[in-house]
């Protein structure tokens, strides 16, 4: 078996592919475009600030080889031929395969006029490109960040806190737009011109300006602003040209059609994460590509799942801001129950179906604290008898929270781990820090936003040894 591709989801795929024995069956090749192993997209911010790569990489080399999976990083993929089931790499080396599988992810969606070639203008994307705009920084004074969506909002944040002067361009009319209502992406506005970041919506970058290297940008309106550094994240596009150049199906609007468990149009191919059209649309969120990774390798073990991408989250981490949505967090559909306090700069908002009675979403800004109960409740599809309560009353992690809970209950949902998987490392091992549980368990190497969650279980086995 091959695997083209070693982002999260191809490693989640190879997790799974020993999880569920595939192993057994079948050898497994893994390429890799970039010359880094595995690493964590999700916090490549936390490089900005300093973090090394290798506190970053989802396993070390070593891993891959010690479970008998052969990778080859630095060697992208060039040329498939569906036909007689072979691929060709950049380095000229062509493999057969029995089974394919897919996982070339996205690129950043640049617009046309764009002039990419620009010293100054760079996409945020990988470690290289992460590299290259650092150094860049060192001799810049200002940046414009062409997105005002999560990722744009975390390099803002990050640029600022390497001294840059930040301005944020975003083409709808509201941050966060597809995660946030009104009233949410308006707060995180304030919180973001509250850091000394200027944000300019209903605006996108009409052209960069200068010629040996960028000196501004026009935008949208005919402005002319000065800058040092622009810097793209409107945005992903499927990179499912590999698949196209082969003849297998793809979607008008970008991604490699599959069906409910990853099988492309050739019976021998499939595909996972974000080069991936499921469901008439392309996912972008580490969750939903993780589930995919996880039903194509339970396919392979012989256990039946579908893929279902219900499971949706996003986490904001910018400095001074906390956020998370989940589930239908903007839904229109059925009720709404929301608080806002500006005087504590946190603000509620839970749906429901129509009967008042089911939790379909939500947003939590400022106060993340009831987050894990209530993504619980809408995995569960939990009966709430009064959705405003949990609202007004914030009710406490202790009265519907952790303790309570099972021991089965998913607390890292990237990686699957449980309350009782922790709570027998914490007592077994004697763990008493979150990297501790981090590294014995899996749990918080994905996102992150179960960090608190684990930091309470930390101090509920610690408080009772006491």
């Amino acid at each position: 078996m091959i695997l083209i591709g070693n982002g999260m989801s191809g490693f989640k795929f190879c997790e799974k592919f020993l999880k569920y024995g595939v192993n057994k069956k079948y050898d497994l090749v893994v390429f890799g475009e970039e010359y880094f192993p595995a690493y964590d997209r999700v916090n490549l911010t936390k490089y900005i600030h300093g973090t090394p790569a290798a506190n970053l990489y989802l396993a070390p080399l070593t891993w891959y080889s010690n479970n008998g999976i052969t990778l080859h990083t630095n060697e992208k993929v060039s040329e498939l031929n569906t036909a007689q089931q072979w691929i060709k790499t950049s380095k000229g080396k062509t493999e057969t395969y029995d089974k394919l599988v897919i996982a070339t992810g996205s690129k950043p969606f640049v617009p046309y006029l764009a002039n990419l070639q620009l010293p100054g203008v760079f996409v945020y994307r990988t470690l290289k490109d992460l590299d290259a705009l650092k150094k860049y920084s060192l001799q810049s004074k200002s940046v414009i960040i062409a997105g005002g969506g999560v990722l744009g909002l975390e390099a803002a944040g990050a640029m600022q806190q390497l001294g840059l002067s930040v301005t944020i361009t975003e083409r709808n009319p509201a941050l966060m737009h597809r995660q946030l209502d009104e009233t949410a992406s308006e707060m995180v506005r304030n919180a973001a011109e509250a850091l000394g970041i200027k944000v300019l919506l209903d605006t996108t970058i009409k052209t960069t300006e200068g010629s040996e290297k960028v000196t501004g940008a026009t935008l949208s309106d005919g402005t002319l602003l000065e800058t040092d550094m622009v810097i793209y994240i409107a945005g992903i596009t499927p990179n499912d040209e590999l698949a196209s150049n082969s003849g297998i199906i793809t979607a008008e609007s970008g991604g490699i059609v599959v069906n409910n468990y990853g099988l492309s149009s050739n019976e021998n191919v499939y595909a996972i994460g974000e080069c991936v059209s499921s469901y008439n649309r392309s996912w972008g969120l580490v969750l939903p590509c993780y589930e995919m990774a996880e039903v194509l390798a339970a396919r392979f073990g012989g256990i039946f799942k579908a893929f279902s991408g219900k499971e949706l989250f996003t986490k904001l981490k910018m400095p001074g801001l906390n956020l998370v949505c989940f589930g239908d967090s903007n839904g229109v559909e059925g009720l709404q129950f929301s608080q806002s306090n500006s005087e504590t700069a946190t603000y509620k908002r839970l749906n429901t179906d129509d009967s008042g009675n089911i939790l379909t979403g939500g947003i939590l800004l400022g106060d993340t604290s009831m987050f894990l109960p209530l993504l619980q409740m809408l995995r569960n599809k939990t009966r709430i008898d009064d959705p405003s309560r949990l609202i007004e009353e914030s009710l406490s992690l202790n009265e519907m929270g952790l303790q309570a809970m099972p021991d089965s209950t998913k607390i890292c949902h990237c990686t699957g781990v449980t309350k009782g998987t922790i709570l027998k490392s914490i007592k077994e091992l004697t763990l008493t820090r979150f990297d501790e549980v981090k590294q014995h368990t899996g749990a918080g190497t994905g996102c992150e936003s179960c960090t608190s969650s684990i930091e309470e279980l930390l101090e509920i086995v610690n408080n009772q040894s006491n």
